[in-house]
């Protein structure tokens, strides 16, 4: 299940990453802001694998 929440001038996305061909799923943390015109985004992910 994937969510977004706004803070300040961030945006802040998780979704779950499902692995190809596996059953299994990683987290996904997506943090962006824009300013000026100019977007700036950071993905961050765990190596830990959930199963479904």
């Amino acid at each position: 299940m994937s969510k977004i929440v706004d803070y300040r001038e961030y945006t802040i996305s998780s979704t779950p990453a499902q692995l190809s061909g596996k059953s299994e799923w990683k987290p996904e943390i997506v943090i962006s802001s824009e300013r000026e015109g100019i977007a700036t985004t950071q993905s961050y992910a765990d190596g830990t694998a959930y199963a479904t």
